[in-house]
């Protein structure tokens, strides 16, 4: 996931910029789309490289690790607040600094590794595989439906339950995506906080 030196400069050249800032029908209007596109190969060849390395890469990664998978196992509140707060003891869920690598879009090219040539290049949801995230949500409304919000439960102890449901989502995600990520590492992470940072979209 590291920039190639092209990548680096392309992102730093104001004319890009500027074609990045406009609309689809704006470059087509302006004709520049075939323009855009060629400066754009050095983004679409490192996005298809880290898909390919990600692909190949994932037969010698080991299986999704213990925590995870107990909790689906498991599949009791208990289970899923305790890898919530695993996860909140990492700082997974605090806003990654602006210059982190958490934010930069080639991460997008492992949610669909190997699945496809097409360069991804976006900050939606389309870039997940829906069937896969519907499936994780169904089986959260089947068996813990509580309405991902913030709130005070019975005993009186503030919980933002939004944080349990987009850590099942992404523990369901991880276990069945094709290939699968490997949750609790640095592939997992990045998956982990696309999610969150999209979790209102969820629903739509």
């Amino acid at each position: 996931m590291f920039q190639s030196q092209q990548v680096a400069k392309l992102e730093k050249d104001p004319k890009y910029q500027a074609l990045v800032k406009k609309t689809a029908r704006q470059r087509i209007e302006a004709k520049q789309t075939i323009k855009f596109k060629e400066m754009r190969r050095p983004i679409r060849e490192e996005s298809f490289a880290a898909r390919q390395a990600y692909a190949l890469a994932t037969p010698a990664i080991p299986d999704t690790p213990h925590a995870v998978t107990t909790m689906l196992d498991a599949d009791t509140w208990e289970a899923i607040v305790q890898l919530t707060d695993l996860l909140e003891d990492k700082g997974w869920f605090k806003t990654p600094p602006k210059n982190s690598m958490l934010r930069r879009e080639p991460a997008c090219a492992w949610l669909v590794a190997g699945a496809t040539a097409v360069s991804l290049r976006c900050s939606q949801l389309p870039a997940l595989h829906k069937h896969v995230l519907r499936r994780a949500i169904q089986r959260w409304q089947a068996r813990h439906f509580y309405l991902p919000v913030a709130g005070t439960d019975s005993a009186g102890i503030h919980r933002n339950y939004m944080k349990m449901f987009v850590t099942y989502v992404w523990a369901y995600y991880t276990c069945n995506q094709n290939p699968e990520v490997p949750a609790l590492t640095d592939v997992g992470r990045f998956l982990f906080t696309y999610i969150w940072r999209h979790q209102h979209s969820l629903f739509r």
